[in-house]
Parts: structure tokens; C-alpha cells; sequence
């Protein structure tokens, strides 16, 4: 089972907090150094979420959050970048590790 209890992002650890959300299936505590995910999840959905919200915490980490300063912005741009990148990225990371040389 995938389910870790901390993440490093640029040096900066960050606790994995396990909790019921209402409505929610994760949330990045800027400040707090806390991502909190959704109990109930499988794998997939929990590393999907996880993703999310590191983005999240990038976002926060190199500024980009204030400077986007739009909650519903930054939401789209996650959204993008975890919809459309990380399943470019997984595909290709894949084939680094079935690739022979």
C-alpha cells in the first residue's frame, strides 16, 4: 500500500496527514508544512492527490502562489500540469526503466 507519512519538496519536509474530508481529496497547509489527504483513497488516487498538492507546495515554496494571488488560477494550473504532464511524465519514466541498453 502507497501511503507515505512525509515528503521532501526542495529540501523542505512536509508531513502527510491521513484524514476524513468533507468534500475535499487533499489540501496543502501553506505555512504549516502540511498536505493532508483523504482516507479511503486506492493507491492511485492517493499518489495522483499527493502530486496535487505538491504542486501545490511549489507553488508556495518558489513564490508562484502570491504572485498568481487567484485561488481558482492556480487551481487551473495545477490542474494542467498534474492532468497533462505527470501522465506524459509517468509514460516516459516508464520506459527509462523497461529500456535496455
Amino acid at each position: 500500500m502507497y501511503k507515505p507519512t512525509k515528503i521532501c519538496i526542495a529540501g523542505i519536509r512536509f508531513k502527510i496527514e491521513y484524514c476524513d474530508m468533507d468534500g475535499l481529496l487533499g489540501l496543502f497547509l501553506p505555512g504549516d508544512n502540511i498536505i493532508k489527504i483523504c482516507n479511503g483513497l486506492s493507491d492511485e488516487e492517493r499518489f495522483s492527490t499527493l502530486m496535487h498538492e505538491c504542486i501545490h507546495a511549489i507553488f508556495d515554496i518558489t513564490g508562484n502562489a502570491y504572485s498568481i494571488n487567484d485561488s481558482a488560477k492556480e487551481e487551473s494550473i495545477v490542474r494542467a500540469l498534474e492532468n497533462l504532464f505527470f501522465a506524459v511524465f509517468i509514460k516516459e519514466y516508464e520506459k527509462t526503466r523497461t529500456t535496455k541498453t
